[in-house]
């Protein structure tokens, strides 16, 4: 076999969902591939910093982190692609002493505990919960239902807000709860406007 000859493979087939871990790779390399090439190479001939082989290698850097991605991006799925470029369109890379970085992690995962959610999306799972979980719900200790909870800290409207003796979001079979719920739905819709 010839020593020069260099064994090329098929590109593996990426899977249609990637996991946080996966996006979060991906959109650093991109990010970090925008900074080089827009920053660092655009920079490189106003300053005396760098000689002119030290030049090529970051030039050269910036071509395989560029070609890099490219190949990637052409096996990416569309919907992949665009979820990379939306998240990418909210990145930043920015230089930080670790002091500093230390102090954006624990706000971070402070914030992170935080989430937010659609409301309209919201609305959608209420409406599949609670059709799933609520109905003919029996519980007598509803104070301490976690799906209760949830729903009050959402402030999803409960079918029954006078109700003693059950849960405000319980209801029976032979209610009309999803007539209920458009009603209610778009009742806080008209107050929006």
């Amino acid at each position: 076999m010839n020593d020069n000859h260099v064994a090329t493979r098929q590109p593996k087939q990426l899977k249609k969902y990637f996991n946080a871990f996966e996006l979060e790779l991906i959109t650093t390399l991109l990010c970090l591939g925008g900074y080089v090439e827009n920053k660092v190479i655009g920079l490189i001939p106003n300053t005396s910093l760098y000689n002119q082989k030290e030049q090529r290698h970051l030039l050269a850097a910036s071509y395989h982190l560029s070609a890099a991605n490219y190949e990637l991006l052409s096996r990416m799925d569309k919907t992949q692609i665009q979820r990379a470029v939306k998240t990418l369109a909210e990145c930043d890379l920015v230089s930080l002493p670790k002091g500093d970085i230390k102090k954006v992690r624990e706000e971070l995962r402070r914030l992170d505990k935080l989430q937010t959610i659609d409301r309209a999306l919201l609305e959608e799972l209420y409406v599949g919960i609670s059709g799933a979980t609520c109905q003919g719900c029996t519980i007598k200790d509803h104070h301490r239902c976690k799906l209760k909870k949830a729903l009050i800290m959402a402030d999803a409207p409960m079918y029954d807000e006078y109700a003693t003796d059950r849960c405000g979001y319980a209801f029976d079979g032979n209610t009309d709860r999803e007539e209920f719920l458009l009603e209610v739905l778009e009742d806080e819709d008209t107050k929006d406007i």
